[in-house]
């Protein structure tokens, strides 16, 4: 029986998703295919993450254009999926928000993270 979960996401940039999840403190394996799960149970991934002192792994697939979250949760003790799963889009938005706002010409002047973990940004353009 396969403890697999599979998460919808709304992640689309590869690049994006790389940069948060190595952000966050993982190791990911771009060239892996597949993750490992109870009893040695194997499912396909197009990236995979290790976790630190687990001995299972944290896969994504690329479903049409967004990427799928895979786990087998049981066996990553330590770590929470909905935590996992807050903290990645959190880091992946923040990501994604500086890199438009960069495009279209902003500086961040200053960053501020509140306690509940809201980022605030402020922001600086120069107009002509």
């Amino acid at each position: 029986m396969s403890h697999f979960s599979k998460i919808k996401t709304h992640l689309t940039d590869k690049d994006l998703l790389l940069q948060a999840v190595r952000e966050l403190g993982y190791t990911v394996n771009t060239g892996k295919t597949s993750i490992k799960g109870f009893r040695g149970e194997e499912t396909p991934a197009d990236l995979c993450i290790s976790i630190p002192g687990e001995q299972y792994e944290i896969g994504f697939v690329l479903k049409g254009s967004q990427y799928q979250i895979i786990a087998d949760w049981w066996g990553l003790g330590r770590l929470d999926e909905k935590t996992f799963l807050n903290q990645l889009t959190q880091k992946y938005a923040y990501l994604a928000t500086k890199q438009s706002l960069t495009q279209q010409g902003f500086v961040i002047a200053r960053e501020e993270t509140a306690a509940n973990g809201e980022i605030k940004l402020i922001l600086r353009r120069m107009v002509e």
